[in-house]
């Protein structure tokens, strides 16, 4: 499946697909119930944007509730890495229960460090899953790029 366009003006656009659960190694089992994942994009809180941020959702397939909503941020310096990044890890993360999202915030050198709009960008995902699932616990999981928001 490609990306997302990015700038795309139709801010529902969804794309649902079941992907098997690898979290546990080797060939999916064709027991075991797979994660949905949805494609969709958010807009952008900075003023006249018209930056649509793509996202990736991971909804466990399960009927029992959600145990917590999780923004994975992905690794790669603030230079590279996409909602792509890591699908294994955010696809294990929803096999225990989880609500992931995976983002395409800008970096490098479409988003400079000084011009703030990575932290924008994650700033409005984190909002997104707070919204949309303010009734479970929130985290921050990722690799790399997280630990600096982190510390920050």
């Amino acid at each position: 499946m490609g990306n997302v366009n990015c700038k795309s003006s139709n801010k529902n656009t969804v794309i649902i697909k079941e992907v098997p659960d690898l979290s546990r190694g080797g060939a999916p089992s064709t027991k075991q119930p797979t994660n949905n994942i949805e494609e969709t994009t958010i807009p952008s809180s900075i003023k006249d944007d018209n930056f649509a941020i793509p996202i990736k959702i991971y909804t466990p397939f399960t009927s029992k509730p959600i145990r917590a909503a999780v923004f994975f941020i992905h690794g790669g310096i603030f230079s590279y890495g996409d909602c792509n990044s890591h699908p294994a890890i955010a696809n294990g993360l929803a096999t225990l229960g989880l609500v992931v999202v995976t983002a395409s915030f800008r970096n490098g050198e479409e988003a400079p460090m000084q011009t703030n709009i990575t932290m924008t960008d994650l700033n409005d995902v984190i909002d997104f899953v707070r919204g949309k699932w303010k009734d479970v616990p929130f985290g921050l999981v990722g690799s790399s790029s997280v630990s600096c928001i982190i510390l920050c």
